[in-house]
């Protein structure tokens, strides 16, 4: 039976896959710095021979990738456009969610938002260099996140109302859960959180 891997947080913000049986795909993306070895976990059961750390970190890049599919459409004419950073608060969270582990004690709310600059700077690069659509380079990942940020309109039975048998509903692609599977969420409320988050990126896409 194997034995999980884990990142230790450096003094320096960068994180090391150390113990257990690492992948060594995951230990050459680390190898190229934090933000391609984050990324490297977002790819499919990637993570699953993690410990809870790994999680965390798996966790925090696939809200960076929310964050991304969350955006209008990729124009390679406009070029990149940044994804900014979580709110204090939010990264306060995310913050307060991290499991104890080596290198803990290093974490801070700014050192998160650096990574997640670090993130979308990788992810530009790694767009731009592969020559492929941001949802081909999602796809790669998962191919579930090219369904993340849609609107979905569904067909269902009116029950209700014999005169209108049928109803529409509308649901919005909100993320991938811990399991790797689609969490949708009435596109009422999706249009509701973005509002009272004030994610303008999301209300526009």
């Amino acid at each position: 039976m194997s034995t999980p891997f884990s990142l230790h947080l450096l003094p320096t913000g960068d994180l090391v896959p150390q113990g257990g049986d690492v992948p060594k795909e995951i230990a050459r993306a680390f190898s190229e710095g934090p933000a391609a070895g984050l990324l490297a976990l977002t790819v499919a059961d990637a993570a699953d021979g993690g410990d809870a750390a790994v999680h965390f970190w798996r966790d925090f890049t696939q809200e960076f990738l929310t964050r991304l599919c969350q955006s209008p459409p990729f124009d390679p004419a406009r070029g990149w456009v940044a994804v900014p950073a979580p709110l204090d608060d939010v990264l306060e969270t995310w913050k307060a969610k991290a499991p104890l582990a080596p290198g803990a004690e290093y974490l801070s709310t700014a050192l998160l938002a650096a990574l997640w600059q670090a993130l979308d700077a990788r992810a530009a690069a790694e767009v731009a260099g592969s020559e492929q659509s941001l949802e081909k380079w999602l796809r790669a990942r998962n191919p579930l996140w090219r369904l993340v940020g849609r609107v979905t309109f569904h067909l269902a039975e009116n029950k209700r109302r014999e005169d209108f048998p049928f109803a529409f509903m509308a649901t919005y692609t909100h993320r991938l859960s811990s399991g790797g599977g689609l969490q949708y969420l009435p596109l009422g409320k999706a249009l509701s959180e973005f509002a009272g988050q004030k994610n303008t990126r999301a209300l526009q896409s």
